[in-house]
């Protein structure tokens, strides 16, 4: 699953930007995501526009190939963000 700590922090605009770049083969997926690993859990602490973009291209496409590329690039910590004194939200997706 995937969790993110900005739940307030989605900006429709960037979203939809990162989205129209998928669907016209221009968006760089080559730095990924960052956050923390712990017990199956991926929760996203950088890359949460870029991540909710990738959410609905897929749910748009059915091809989940940037989800994949921005978790496969990215930089997470094997460690419970709870021991850094974040908090976790469901990850939502704007529609």
């Amino acid at each position: 699953s995937i969790l993110s700590l900005y739940l307030s922090a989605f900006l429709f605009f960037v979203v939809t930007l990162y989205l129209e770049q998928m669907r016209n083969g221009t968006f760089s997926d080559k730095s990924g995501a960052a956050g923390f690993y712990h017990k199956g859990t991926r929760t996203i602490t950088d890359g949460n526009h870029r991540i909710n973009a990738a959410i609905k291209y897929y749910l748009s496409t059915g091809n989940d190939k940037f989800i994949s590329s921005l978790l496969n690039n990215g930089n997470f910590i094997i460690n419970n963000p709870i021991n850094y004194g974040y908090k976790s939200y469901k990850f939502p997706v704007i529609r």
